[in-house]
């Protein structure tokens, strides 16, 4: 066989064409290279000889040499030693820097395969699985990326994509006819991260099927831990549940809470947490703090409270206005200035309805008679007497009252109504609201073109009366009530039937208020106390702790320090947006992300 011509590279970098047969082996490659680069070291020291005279040119054959057959071969580094790149025949290179690119393009489907790998150890089947990890390896060799390439696969691909549509399909159906905790953020990241742990091949080397299912029950316990935590926590972060108390006092407008409150439907942590910062308010110095800060929260939801009644007008509160008596004299005059002109245009009288067979003094006297039934004798007489002489008879006496009379009855019973629970006797309060609320109810009857806006500020006016008796209530800081306080006046005014159904005007605002504001200030006992300050005093401790107070005696200081960091208006605004509100956008997006990270940290528990 003729022999071909190979290229090879000298010390010098320059290619060197060495004839040499076509099964010929580096070293003789080698060889025949050196001794042919030393041939021309040799030649170039020698005094280079005369040129020979010029020869008459021969005749040349007319005829195109045949083609040399090259074979691809390695360039020797001149440098190291070592193989460097690969030379074609046609004096193009090869560079290995190439490596990386095509790992990391590669990685994905590596990724991608792990899953039908991982089942296929189920039946004993390993040689898949140990292919990967040794593609694996290589590839983290060739490039520090492709590691999350392979993830990026593992979670792609198309055997755990169906896996996870499975289980979201299983946690649905659950929910259906299962408790309300499997429709929960942690019992999807449960499911998530144990299905891609259970999906995701093992290192079955030098090991049985035994120990194969015993890693793989390790790697699915890790993967419901992780993978419950992750979901958890994301859900934390991007969208946060809320209980319906908490929810309702948001809707309703509120933007503060403390810490306490924010945490009270948190099983025995949450309790833990609302009792120290009530016992609080007892402390020295540190007890004003988180005293101003629960009224704080009092007077926003007085107005929030406040807000909700003049909704029913649309009108709302000026930001100055914050809650107590000038909040109710803001009010009042709103709904007065309101009624005055829409009852302007209305007109009254005594009307005989003959669906019910009765006048419009009948069922006022009716009505005014029912509502004395549960007052003492002398409150009852006091009672009728009045509704007798000042709205029966004086609607008897005018054929036709104008919207301006009228208005005087009704405000006649409203002032009535109020003095009666300012003085502490709810019930003759009551028994007023009952005949005020009738003569409204026949005003709107008779004049329906404007019944609707009737309608509209008899409700504000309805809503009103709680707020105003409960601000007007002993023990009402300036004006400003507590839950306890508001839910008293809401009981009154719905009366037993709803109040027991929890279904009365405001009642159930009142309950949640209870609920996550709590009733009112707590007293100053001593255990409770004691608690609030060693719970304030270990936070001290880590502020010295951190250098933020190296003085002695710094406990006394730093405690209404922290306090004061925590419950401020600014802070306890952050932390109710923190713990409440996220952007629709991002609450829309929590779900796949909470699925996408728990499958991440089922696959990364595995050890992937």
């Amino acid at each position: 066989m003729d022999d071909i011509v190979y290229k090879i590279q000298a010390p010098d970098g320059k290619i060197l064409k060495i004839k040499g047969p076509p099964n010929a082996t580096d070293a003789e490659l080698e060889a025949a290279a050196a001794e042919h680069y030393a041939a021309m070291q040799n030649s170039a020291a020698q005094p280079a000889a005369p040129a020979p005279a010029p020869q008459p040119a021969a005749a040349v054959p007319n005829k195109t040499p045949a083609p040399t057959r090259q074979m691809p071969q390695k360039i020797v580094d001149s440098t190291t030693g070592g193989e460097g790149a690969y030379v074609d025949p046609m004096g193009g290179v090869y560079s290995p820097d190439f490596a990386p690119v095509g790992a990391t393009i590669f990685s994905p489907y590596v990724g991608a395969a792990k899953a039908p790998a991982a089942i296929l150890q189920y039946l004993g089947i390993n040689k898949p699985a140990k292919l990967l990890q040794d593609l694996s390896r290589f590839g983290a060799e060739q490039s520090s990326v492709t590691g999350a390439g392979e993830l990026v696969g593992e979670l792609a691909g198309p055997v755990s994509l169906k896996a996870a549509q499975l289980v979201e399909q299983g946690l649905k159906q659950g929910s259906k006819y299962l408790p309300k905790f499997m429709a929960s953020p942690t019992v999807a990241g449960v499911a998530h991260g144990s299905t891609q742990s259970a999906i995701t091949p093992v290192d079955t080397k030098d090991k049985g099927y035994t120990d194969f299912l015993i890693d793989k029950a390790n790697q699915i316990g890790l993967g419901s831990l992780f993978g419950g935590g992750t979901s958890k926590a994301t859900q934390m972060l991007m969208n946060p549940k809320m209980s319906a108390e908490l929810a309702r006092l948001k809707s309703l407008g509120m933007e503060y809470f403390t810490p306490g409150q924010l945490l009270s439907d948190v099983p025995i942590l949450g309790k833990i947490i609302s009792g120290a910062e009530k016992a609080s308010t007892s402390m020295p110095i540190t007890g004003a703090i988180t005293n101003k800060a629960i009224n704080d929260t009092y007077a926003d939801f007085n107005r929030a409270i406040g807000n909700k009644v003049l909704s029913n007008i649309n009108l709302t509160l000026p930001k100055k206005i914050t809650g107590g008596h000038e909040m109710i004299s803001y009010i009042q005059k709103k709904l007065e200035d309101n009624y005055d002109d829409v009852a302007a245009k209305a007109t009254f009288r005594d009307v005989y309805d003959p669906k019910v067979g009765s006048s419009t003094v009948e069922r006022l006297w009716n009505s005014h008679f029912t509502a004395g039934l549960n007052l003492v004798p002398t409150q009852m007489k006091a009672f009728e007497r009045d509704v007798e002489e000042n709205i029966i008879k004086y609607i008897e006496a005018h054929p036709v009252l104008s919207g301006d009379q009228f208005r005087a009855m009704e405000k006649h019973l409203g002032n009535q109504s109020h003095e009666a629970y300012q003085a502490g006797r709810e019930g003759l309060g009551e028994a007023y609201r009952q005949v005020q609320n009738k003569l409204r109810f026949e005003l709107e009857q008779q004049n329906k073109k404007i019944a609707t806006k009737l309608q509209d500020t008899h409700k504000a006016f309805r809503e009103f009366q709680p707020v105003q008796n409960a601000a007007s209530m002993r023990g009402a800081n300036e004006g400003v009530f507590s839950p306890q306080q508001f839910k008293s006046t809401t009981a009154t005014s719905a009366g037993r039937k709803a109040t027991a159904a929890g279904q009365g005007l405001l009642q159930p605002e009142s309950q949640a208020a209870m609920n996550v504001l709590g009733a009112s200030l707590p007293n100053s006992g001593t255990a409770d106390r004691l608690m609030a300050s060693g719970v304030l005093g270990r936070l001290a401790q880590g502020v010295e702790a951190g250098g933020a107070l190296a003085t002695s005696g710094g406990s006394l200081i730093a405690a209404p320090l922290v306090a004061g960091a925590v419950y401020n208006p600014y802070t306890m605004k952050a932390l109710s947006q923190l713990a409440t509100e996220r952007p629709l956008v991002v609450r829309k997006a929590a779900k796949p992300v909470m699925t996408g990270l728990s499958r991440t940290a089922g696959a990364l528990s595995a050890g992937e």
